[in-house]
């Protein structure tokens, strides 16, 4: 989970800001994007349905970057959805073992922080295939592919914290839609989260303090 996290934080905060300013190649986004995917993968250690539906998205991930770089001729525009897809079955994967943990753990932790910068990336790739469908979905995204990532990534994480600045602006009605669910998911996620931390540290501190008393 630590490595996991590291390399998301990079690559979001990093890696792709960089890329937006050239000074540094745009063939570092495919090597991290596959990194967090496989480290995604190993750190949901999914069962049962959710484990098959990371697998296929992770397969139509990867046949969706085969069809670019070799022209297969699939459907990329509907493999394109794989990517939001995949990051939302990696973090409900990892969100299900944070909130059915008994103990606040540093890697409960971490995986907290992960799912939340998660959603970002989400909607983010949700952000991306519209922006590719309808260049005047977003106010001030860039047209270039090398510099429109990190375009959609402020606007993403600036909604996702509701931080809002004004530079760009939902303009489409389903991006508008988008971003208030961003927000909310945002907003709930930080409330129920801590909520939940709290909770068991609460607990856990009574039951020592209970068990303390009673050996005394």
């Amino acid at each position: 989970m630590s490595l996991l996290l590291t390399v998301q934080a990079l690559y979001i905060f990093l890696a792709v800001p960089l890329i937006n300013t050239r000074e540094l190649n745009p063939a570092f986004i495919g090597i991290s994007e596959w990194l967090i995917a496989i480290l995604g993968v190993l750190a949901a250690s999914a069962k049962g349905i959710m484990r098959w539906v990371i697998i296929v998205m992770f397969v139509a991930r990867f046949l969706l970057f085969l069809t670019i770089r070799y022209q297969l001729g699939l459907p990329a525009d509907l493999l394109s959805f794989s990517a939001p897809l995949f990051y939302l079955a990696v973090i409900i994967a990892i969100a299900q073992k944070i909130f059915t943990s008994q103990h606040v753990t540093y890697r409960t932790i971490e995986g907290a922080v992960v799912v939340y910068l998660g959603i970002g990336l989400v909607f983010a790739s949700i952000f991306m295939n519209m922006v590719k469908a309808d260049p005047a979905a977003i106010s001030n995204i860039s047209p270039s592919i090398n510099t429109r990532l990190g375009d959609i990534f402020y606007f993403s994480f600036s909604t996702l914290t509701t931080i809002g600045y004004g530079d760009a602006v939902p303009v489409h009605p389903m991006a508008r839609s988008l971003a208030n669910l961003e927000s909310i998911c945002g907003q709930l996620f930080l409330a129920v989260v801590i909520a939940r931390l709290v909770g068991l540290h609460v607990v856990h501190a009574d039951m020592r303090g209970t068990n303390t008393s009673s050996r005394s």
